[in-house]
């Protein structure tokens, strides 16, 4: 008689829940889960029961990140019209964002402060 599978919490999971997604949505989900650090199982699992996910960062997390950048970066130059964007690489760029926002939040300061001072600037240079 084989032992049963249980996670690292000793939890006995013995039922398999599936559904199928689209291939972009695969992609948004491969996003969110490599960027959280977790599996996609206990990501999954979290979302579901609401809980809130924290980014781990770590070397994996950076990788994804930077990868996922530059795939994002290819697709943008090659677009020749910001009509051509599809829903795809604007989800992409958002989960992007936000995971670049919460690893940095420390850093970054007040954002509004921010666009405020870029606004004024852009403004001072306009012709008239």
């Amino acid at each position: 008689m084989s032992r049963p599978i249980v996670d690292y919490k000793g939890r006995r999971r013995s039922k398999t829940i599936a559904f199928r997604v689209s291939p972009e949505e695969d992609e948004v989900i491969n996003a969110l889960v490599a960027a959280s650090g977790m599996t996609k199982q206990d990501y999954i699992v979290s979302r579901l029961e609401r809980r809130d996910i924290t980014v781990r960062p770590n070397v994996r997390v950076y990788k994804m990140l930077r990868d996922q950048m530059r795939s994002v970066y290819v697709e943008l130059r090659r677009l020749r019209n910001a009509d051509d964007i599809d829903e795809r690489l604007i989800e992409l760029m958002q989960v992007l964002t936000r995971v670049f926002v919460d690893l940095g939040a420390d850093e970054l300061g007040p954002a509004d402060d921010d666009i405020a001072q870029q606004d004024a600037a852009v403004f001072r240079m306009a012709r008239g």
